[in-house]
């Protein structure tokens, strides 16, 4: 698939980050069936969104019978939720390779934009996938909704991570923040502005400078 689909690289179950709603005694019965179904729910939930797809739409999608697909999974929800950890991971991937990528120091963190860019940031091709899209597909009150934010809340205090390791002094602050330019640039991809990623990464120079600058009046870490 393209460089920006998010299921080139599929991690297990048994990987950190594993939330409520997973299956693990089920992955070890046949993890390359079972991986093989997911990827294919996961493809279509990309192109469709989790609402519209029904069951039947997921069992289609696999290419195996319907008795063959709840043998591997239980519900829909739990395909559901299994996508959700599949998206923290692959994001989790991805920002921090761009910052890796940008080097040291706290410029390093435009990084993350060029994750975004990664992800989000070709026109034409799969539409852009993110815990944003779960959360407003199903609010906050939903099972699957109330998931998207504990993964969103995981997600940013893994940008602080990044941040504090980049040496700003109020990581936390910045992590937020940069939420906020992330989850706006991938709203406005969604809705067809050609130019949100590249404007986000204009932008996230100048919040990064705008924490520097504080960090000077705050005290710089030593």
């Amino acid at each position: 698939m393209s460089g920006r689909s998010l299921l080139a690289k599929r991690p297990s179950s048994a990987d950190a980050g594993r939330m409520e709603g997973s299956s693990s005694a089920m992955t070890t019965t046949a993890p390359s069936a079972r991986e093989a179904i997911l990827k294919a729910c996961f493809e279509l939930f990309e192109r469709r969104g989790v609402r519209a797809s029904v069951v039947d739409d997921l069992v289609e999608a696999s290419g195996v019978a319907k008795a063959t697909f709840y043998s591997y999974v239980h519900s829909k929800e739990e395909v559901a939720l299994e996508y959700l950890d599949h998206l923290y991971l692959t994001w989790v991937e991805a920002l921090e390779a761009g910052v890796a990528a940008r080097g040291d120091g706290p410029e390093s963190l435009v990084g993350i934009f060029d994750a975004v860019e990664r992800l989000c940031g070709k026109k034409g091709e799969t539409p852009c996938a993110s815990m944003v899209h779960i959360l407003a597909e199903f609010g906050t009150e939903e099972p699957l909704g109330k998931a998207s934010v504990r993964y969103s809340e995981r997600l940013t205090a893994r940008i602080a991570m990044l941040a504090q390791a980049a040496g700003l002094s109020q990581p936390a602050e910045f992590a937020r923040d940069c939420r906020l330019l992330i989850d706006g640039t991938i709203l406005s991809d969604a809705a067809g502005n050609s130019r949100s990623v590249e404007n986000a990464k204009t932008i996230a120079g100048t919040l990064i400078e705008h924490h520097v600058s504080r960090q000077g009046v705050q005290g710089a870490r030593a």
